[in-house]
């Protein structure tokens, strides 16, 4: 292979877990994510919160294996180095939460500031604010927003990052059929500029996926028919 053909495809894997695993007798997770790539999982059994999805954001540290982030290690042992790492993560799961003493305006723009990056963020985030109905409460607080609102605002302020690999757990909680499908063209948007997902099996979210793997306890990940909206072959135990 050319050599820069071969550079090429290693800087346009943005996830790579090698051999990870969150327990003994879990699933060893062998994946490589591409830049654009959508992949799905389902769990069995089926967790509140996954180990792996929360793993490959780098917010959970599993027992054995490797992960990389756009080509850089994560050293779960030095926290300060995973902070850099987790500029390039939009993850949004069941424990994701808004600061409740700070405006919704404050919140979307919280990470920004801590890396320094908020007057080059500020348009995006009003645009995206705006996209999702949002516009007219930023300046209220969290805990008198309604749950939908709160968790429409997560979503806007992860994707405002501007990140390279997204992380779903979950992601139609608290969500109505409308505000999913909002979001999903967001995504769309985010995948078609090369943005890479790894997000739990729901729908409609499951509809961007461009492959489902099986995460079945004491077994290898095996990859599920995407056009059978990621459910296991018959006498497997997985649930949805």
């Amino acid at each position: 292979m050319d050599r820069n053909h071969s550079d090429r495809n290693h800087l346009d894997r943005i996830l790579v877990c090698s051999g990870l695993c969150m327990a003994q007798g879990d699933t060893r997770l062998d994946l490589e994510l591409a830049a654009g790539e959508f992949v799905a999982l389902r769990e069995v059994p089926d967790r509140h919160e996954s180990d792996v999805l929360l793993a490959a954001a780098t917010l959970r540290r599993p027992a054995t294996g490797r992960l990389a982030i756009c080509g850089q290690a994560a050293e779960f042992h030095r926290h300060h180095q995973l902070l850099p790492l987790r500029s390039r993560i939009g993850y949004v799961g069941p424990s994701s939460a808004l600061v409740s003493d700070l405006s919704l305006r404050d919140n979307l723009l919280l990470g920004h500031r801590y890396f320094g990056r908020e007057e080059e963020a500020t348009a995006r985030v009003l645009d995206l604010a705006r996209t999702m109905r949002l516009g007219p409460l930023l300046d209220v607080k969290p805990a008198l927003l309604p749950f939908e609102c709160q968790r429409v605002a997560i979503f806007v302020r992860e994707l405002a990052k501007e990140p390279r690999l997204i992380i779903l757990d979950q992601p139609c909680l608290g969500l109505s059929e409308q505000a999913s499908r909002l979001i999903c063209r967001l995504l769309a948007e985010e995948k078609a500029r090369g943005v890479a997902c790894l997000l739990r099996a729901e729908a409609p979210f499951l509809s961007l996926a461009d492959r489902v793997l099986l995460l079945e306890a004491g077994q290898p990940a095996r990859e599920l028919s995407v056009e059978a909206g990621g459910r296991a072959p018959a006498g497997a135990s997985a649930s949805g």
